[in-house]
């Protein structure tokens, strides 16, 4: 480690992070505790890389002694290794430490270790509690550390889902000049009968272990690793392939992978996961578009904030080999291959009778997908016999096992110059329907993948390139009470953007329709179609969160996605 031979430092120091606690644990353990300064602070490093909760006790010892000149290196390495249950010990050195040159560092030890609580509810009541007998300026950072927290909370309710995503949680002063919109917790949108087994916050821990699960990066570098950093814009990456292993896994128990991408310096990358060698996700763009920029140049008006995309999708019973899974990110085109987040779910209730993948990632700037989401996916679930996970990037209608799931939602409008559909996208989906899957179509997904002509034939309607009356209330007519999808809904109002912009030839029943105030004329709001063996259902109600607070509205998408997954 402390040759001068930088290659030959380099190999011991891969060695150290790479290889089991089981040989390597004693000899860390041993120079935290023993060894010179400058190899202690080697030690540090290499532990904190690994989140190494085995050495925790020896970094006890250093963050503790005020005279050591790595006191600050091994407080920081407390917020990324220590076990999860040393959060209130934490607290207290931090409350402690007011007026020493500690304090910063326990402070942001404080935030790691509450962002890597299971329960953000119980680490906020602990926050809290610590500020009782903590002084003014302790109880202030406490505060302000609560309200970060709060921040990231996921939210699925109606309510919550309305509130913004706001930029103000990052640490980088350049975030609202670049205008990044960041995405909040990843269990925004963890499927809800899953919980999380194992959790890696990329760039500032190289792995993590939880209940016999653990994720360990083999490769790479780190980027954006100072603490405090959002968890979505900290990263790895490396040249060609970063590589992962997660282990511990049951191959007789339903997983879900989850990975946050972030196309860090917009540098127009595309990559592609592998499992074992094999490609699952093929060619991904790992950003998404969400809200106005605000931009004057009419080339980026529809574009929208950049945001990192979170992408989640089923482990296979197969993709599991002795219990492991090797995870590759490919580098297609672009710098490398990078990775922000990445966390494996594992069921904590029975399965569902059908899966629904609601893949999101880009739409008209006015069109808030990242809230109207979550809102589809809580009202579709109140079927007891459907289950949504939501993907972030439109790349995922090229995911090799597709047919995993009964139905994919599209909720997403992509635009060309920034996500432009790929041939694989493109005949993956169309196999999928026609082969006897679902598909979902809400809002402006009419006008999803327009540079693919084929679209038509698979959805029954496309946009016209035409737009919609004034927003504002309107009478939806229902024309088909018999059909599945329109049982016990009748004549209806809703607050909404009345389209009147769908074109096509194919033999589509429209279910509902509008009267048109500019167009003098009745107008699709919601229509099926069978191509080939597959149920299509399509409905352009849901501008916004609003939008979908009418019950006969929410009606019709819980049985649009119902039938459409093939129940009745």
């Amino acid at each position: 480690l402390l040759d001068t031979d930088e290659e030959l430092a380099t190999a011991a120091k891969k060695a150290l992070l790479i290889m089991p606690p089981e040989i390597v644990g004693d000899y860390l353990i041993h120079n935290l505790q023993g060894g010179n300064d400058v190899m202690q602070k080697k030690m540090i490093e290499i532990v904190t890389e690994r989140g190494a909760a085995f050495a925790s006790d020896a970094l006890w010892l250093i963050a503790e002694d005020g005279d050591s000149p790595n006191q600050i290196e091994a407080i920081n390495a407390l917020g990324i290794a220590a076990p999860l249950s040393a959060f209130g010990r934490v607290l207290e050195e931090f409350v402690r430490s007011e007026g020493t040159s500690a304090n910063k560092a326990w402070q942001g030890a404080v935030w790691i270790l509450s962002r890597r609580q299971p329960d953000y509810d119980q680490a906020l009541s602990e926050l809290v509690q610590a500020k009782n007998g903590a002084s003014e300026e302790i109880a202030r950072l406490l505060t302000a550390l609560a309200t970060k927290l709060e921040g990231l909370k996921p939210g699925r309710s109606l309510d919550e889902v309305r509130r913004s995503h706001s930029p103000d949680l990052a640490t980088e002063k350049n975030l609202a000049k670049a205008e990044i919109l960041l995405p909040g917790s990843y269990k925004d949108v963890m499927p809800r009968r899953f919980e999380v087994a194992a959790y890696l916050d990329c760039g500032l821990r190289s792995e993590a272990r939880s209940g016999g699960v653990s994720i360990e990066r083999l490769n790479g570098n780190s980027h954006n690793s100072a603490i405090g950093t959002h968890p979505a814009l900290s990263l790895d990456y490396s040249n060609a392939s970063l590589d992962y292993v997660i282990s511990g896994l049951d191959a007789s128990v339903d997983y879900v992978l989850g990975l946050t991408w972030w196309d860090e310096g917009f540098r127009d990358r595309q990559q592609a996961i592998h499992i074992n060698g094999e490609e699952i996700l093929p060619a991904t763009r790992p950003i998404a578009y969400d809200e106005f920029t605000g931009s004057k140049d009419p080339k980026l008006r529809f574009v929208g904030k950049p945001t990192p995309a979170r992408i989640q999708f089923a482990l296979l019973p197969k993709h599991i080999k002795s219990g492991r899974v090797e995870l590759s990110i490919r580098q297609l085109a672009g710098a490398n291959a990078v990775n922000s987040e990445l966390w494996i779910m594992k069921r904590k209730q029975p399965a569902a009778r059908k899966q629904v993948l609601l893949i999101s990632g880009q739409d008209y700037p006015g069109h808030h997908w990242r809230k109207t989401g979550p809102v589809a996916e809580s009202l579709i679930v109140e079927d007891s016999r459907i289950e949504v996970t939501i993907c972030e990037t439109p790349y995922a209608l090229g995911l090799t096992h597709l047919d995993y799931y009964d139905s994919v939602f599209v909720h997403f409008k992509n635009y060309e110059a920034t996500l432009p559909s790929t041939s694989v996208m493109q005949e993956n989906l169309a196999s999928f329907v026609r082969n006897g899957g679902g598909m979902c179509m809400s809002h402006f997904a009419c006008g999803a993948l327009e540079e693919w002509p084929e679209f038509v034939n698979i959805s029954g309607r496309v946009w016209n390139h035409e737009g919609h009356d004034k927003r504002g209330p309107f009478v939806v007519k229902v024309l088909n009470d018999q059909h599945p999808v329109m049982q016990g809904i009748s004549d209806f109002e809703t607050d909404d953007e009345l389209y009147f912009c769908l074109t096509g030839e194919p033999d589509v029943q429209v279910l509902c329709d509008a009267f048109s105030v500019k167009k003098q004329a009745n107008h699709p709001q919601a229509l099926v179609f069978r191509p080939g063996e597959g149920r299509v259902f399509l409905s352009t109600l849901g501008h916004d969160v609003k939008a979908y607070e009418a019950e006969s509205v929410q009606t019709l998408y819980r049985q649009g996605a119902a039938w459409a997954a093939g129940l009745e």
